[in-house]
């Protein structure tokens, strides 16, 4: 969560009860976090992926937590491989849910440019710190491997983006924010 100013950044939840129309507090996560994502799992916990701290600084975070229900308490999860704010999260129809982009402010070499190292320093290409990168996780918090990898690469970056799980089981991502088709 955060409030007013852009550095306070709060570990802070809350549930909206739709049959009132009200907000009230629930329990906190286990690190302050903005940025993230919330999903709710088919299980009834809740996925939360990513986001942003602040310690002097913004960081972007690689960890991952789920509310376990049952206990009424926020665990860890296995962490994404690099962290990422911005990114969408989408539950799958088998459960698992599907971290895609995001932005980590990192800039990082254009690996699919048909250029020379050279001629991408010059043209000052890069990532600009969008992302690229899927990742998948279980319900339960574990990362579930795609095509074999831990995670995969998509046709462009973004961040900021709309997911949406279609009927045929495809998932479209649409807008946002990006720099290159790699």
């Amino acid at each position: 969560g955060q409030t007013g100013a852009a550095t306070a950044i709060t570990d802070t939840c809350e549930l909206f009860d739709p049959a009132a129309g009200t907000f009230s507090s629930f329990t906190p996560m286990t690190s302050p976090r903005m940025g993230h994502t919330a999903s709710l799992l088919i299980n009834g916990s809740v996925f939360a992926s990513g986001g942003m701290a602040y310690t002097g600084g913004f960081i972007y975070l690689p960890t991952n937590e789920l509310f376990i229900p049952e206990i009424n308490a926020w665990r860890p999860a296995t962490a994404l491989l690099e962290g990422r704010a911005r990114q969408s999260a989408t539950v799958l129809n088998n459960g698992n849910v599907l971290i895609a982009g995001g932005y980590n402010a990192v800039d990082q070499q254009d690996w699919y440019s048909r250029d020379s190292v050279g001629v991408q320093l010059i043209q000052d290409q890069g990532s600009k710190g969008y992302l690229d990168s899927v990742e998948m996780f279980d319900p339960f918090g574990a990362r579930v491997a795609l095509a074999g990898k831990d995670y995969d690469v998509m046709p462009y970056r973004n961040s900021s983006h709309g997911a949406t799980l279609r009927g045929d089981s495809n998932l479209r991502l649409t807008g946002g924010y990006g720099n290159i088709p790699v």
